[in-house]
């Protein structure tokens, strides 16, 4: 049976990793409850939301368990479309089985960006040996050359900077490409990596975030830091592609859209239809995060405000976990751990950092790094420096 009014609303969310553990926890003091549709074992969402262990393939039992809640979502894009839209027929999936037919495959992504004139590098799709050799001669070196679907975290994709690399990359991706092919870049000079995390409401209302300043190593998200002195027309750059975007998918929820800047011009890169990692600052840096704002958009509920409070960033724990009360005695630190093994390259949890000032934030930046050996402390504390 679905939710009553005085029962508060019931939110199905496919996947139950991390980002689902964040908004089944979300939902909690909204009376929103969350169940969630998982193929593993003890995912990280089971400590906040009752959980199905099925498939995603599996569209007859994902069916009968959407019949259970009152809209469905998701957490992740490596999900069957074919799934979603199955739910769709009954019950409303939101954002759309549309948005995450576009965001999970890198060609569509890069033809409606396209279609909405926002600048992309140049690039092709290629589906065989022949074509990516043809495709380099006429981008030229270097190239990025990524799977058109299922990469994430640098996985899925390699540069190229000349003849034997793009033989090694082929050799790499090849098995990938024959079954969802292969989309080759052209790879571009940038000063900054940028998100906009903003929601659509089921009304149309749309909010921004203001945009995030993003560092990754090794393919993964290390540190992210809203830029709170942006530039006006990058940040106008930034909320006007992605309101383009809101709207001609007509998508309902949360999305991120990843951007390089350079010389203060924004080049789309991908698109996520969920919320994000480069989002987790909200959690304690935002008036109402990103992860409840996503909740009362699937619901048809009024969005939250938006605005910074204070100086924020989130740093990712990456394959290790420091000592917790080490962490908890810096001032303006906020601990949020997934529940997760602890594994080389995996995001085990993030420590959001909430200050006065630039210098608060500065040092307690500092604090943090010293418990983080390997990671360059210089690159973070260049991102808010130059907010």
């Amino acid at each position: 049976m679905k939710a009553s009014q005085s029962r508060g609303e019931v939110v199905g969310i496919v996947g139950g990793g991390q980002l689902g553990r964040m908004l089944a926890l979300a939902g909690l003091p909204l009376s929103i409850e969350c169940r969630v549709l998982e193929p593993g074992d003890n995912p990280p969402a089971a400590v906040a939301a009752e959980c199905l262990k099925a498939p995603f393939e599996d569209a007859t039992r994902a069916i009968a368990w959407a019949n259970q809640v009152d809209a469905v979502t998701y957490e992740f894009e490596n999900i069957p479309t074919e799934t979603l839209e199955a739910i769709a027929a009954t019950v409303p999936v939101r954002p759309s089985p549309q948005s995450l037919r576009v965001s999970c495959d890198r060609m569509l992504e890069k033809q409606l960006f396209g279609k909405l004139g926002i600048d992309t590098t140049r690039w092709q799709s290629v589906s065989n040996w022949q074509e990516l050799q043809r495709a380099a001669d006429y981008l030229g070196f270097p190239l990025v050359i990524k799977t058109r679907r299922f990469g994430y975290d640098g996985k899925g994709q390699a540069i190229a900077r000349n003849h034997a690399e793009l033989e090694s990359a082929w050799l790499l991706l090849g098995g990938a490409a024959s079954k969802v092919g292969l989309l080759v870049e052209e790879m571009i000079p940038f000063t900054s990596e940028v998100s906009q995390i903003s929601v659509r409401g089921l009304s149309g209302e749309i909010r921004h975030y203001p945009l995030t300043r993003n560092v990754h190593r090794e393919g993964i998200l290390r540190f992210s830091a809203p830029v709170l002195g942006e530039v006006e027309s990058v940040g106008q750059q930034a909320r006007q592609s992605t309101t383009m975007l809101l709207e001609d998918m007509g998508h309902v929820g949360v999305l991120a859209v990843e951007f390089f800047e350079n010389q203060g011009h924004l080049i789309a890169n991908e698109i996520a239809p969920r919320v994000h990692n480069s989002g987790h600052w909200t959690q304690d840096g935002a008036d109402i995060c990103q992860f409840e704002n996503h909740l009362r958009a699937v619901v048809g509920w009024p969005l939250g405000a938006t605005h910074p409070v204070g100086h924020a960033c989130m740093i990712n724990l990456v394959g290790y976990i420091p000592p917790v009360w080490e962490i908890l005695a810096i001032e303006g630190a906020h601990l949020h751990l997934y529940g997760k093994e602890v594994r080389a390259g995996r995001k085990v949890g993030h420590v959001n950092l909430r200050c006065k000032g630039t210098a608060e934030l500065e040092k307690a930046i500092r604090q943090v790094a010293t418990h983080l050996p390997g990671e360059d402390v210089s690159r973070w504390l260049k991102q808010i420096s130059n907010s």
